[in-house]
């Protein structure tokens, strides 16, 4: 992990160095061969034919937006020198991680709303259920409780929370 936070310091003083310099980095287009999501790095084959380990952030990875590129898909490079490189433009994402990903997916709100609509429909139902409901004297609730599980087996259209989760967009 010193290895790695090392080479995240190195990148960070090269990048504040970038725009102070005015010495021109090489920007170079490449494509995807690998991703290794834990590090985020990747593995990049050149224009040149060259192949290079690439940083997919110059920060901690726990704050931040990060894109993870697809296998395949082409980049831009910066390459401050034999080691150091960023990735600073990807065509294909495969997922994104906003300040480590620790939250969980971001919510498809149309998928939200959806099943709370379910939901509300649902309790609405019950609720129906148990008002119109008629107890009739001298039966011990028999009739009471068979109005209102016929009530009940109508509301069949249930909530499914299973997609609410966008997997690609992590917070």
């Amino acid at each position: 992990m010193a290895e790695r936070d090392n080479d995240v310091a190195t990148l960070r003083q090269h990048l504040r160095a970038f725009g102070n310099s005015g010495r021109i980095y090489p920007a170079m287009n490449g494509v995807i061969q690998s991703v290794n999501e834990s590090n985020y790095t990747c593995q990049v084959l050149l224009d040149d034919g060259s192949e290079i380990t690439a940083a997919l952030t110059c920060g901690d990875k726990a704050e931040g937006i990060v894109q993870i590129p697809k296998q395949g898909s082409d980049v831009v490079v910066v390459c401050f020198d034999k080691i150091n490189s960023v990735v600073v433009m990807c065509d294909q994402i495969e997922k994104i991680i906003i300040n480590g990903g620790t939250l969980g997916g971001l919510v498809k709100v149309k998928e939200l709303k959806k099943n709370l609509n379910k939901i509300t429909a649902r309790i609405d139902g019950i609720i129906g259920a148990l008002k119109d409901a008629v107890p009739l004297a001298n039966d011990g609730g028999n009739q009471y409780k068979t109005q209102i599980v016929a009530s009940l087996n109508t509301l069949t259209d249930k909530e499914d929370f299973e997609t609410i989760e966008n997997e690609r967009i992590k917070q």
